[in-house]
């Protein structure tokens, strides 16, 4: 929905509808990360990610908190991130 909200109807349609932003930004809004553990070159991405989940969030009333960047080496196959999610487990 983030990506398609940035749909043109006049243009043709674009080989790639969403990209790293758009990936960033849901689970900014559905899964509530707050810290992603990246390699610094993904600030950039990570900032268009929370303008991008601030103005969906606006558009659809839902509340925004931006995620920010720790600074984390890795191989670009695995990242981890802080979620505001809490989980029981059952005999926890």
């Amino acid at each position: 929905m983030i990506a398609a909200a940035r749909r043109n109807p006049d243009a043709r349609s674009p080989s790639h509808f969403s990209d790293d932003a758009d990936w960033f930004a849901a689970r900014i809004l559905v899964l509530g990360v707050r810290v992603f553990h990246l390699p610094p070159q993904f600030a950039a991405v990570l900032e268009q990610a929370n303008r991008r989940a601030r103005a969906f969030a606006q558009t659809h009333g839902l509340a925004f908190r931006p995620a920010r960047l720790c600074p984390a080496a890795s191989n670009g196959t695995v990242f981890f991130a802080d979620c505001d999610a809490q989980q029981s487990v059952k005999g926890a």
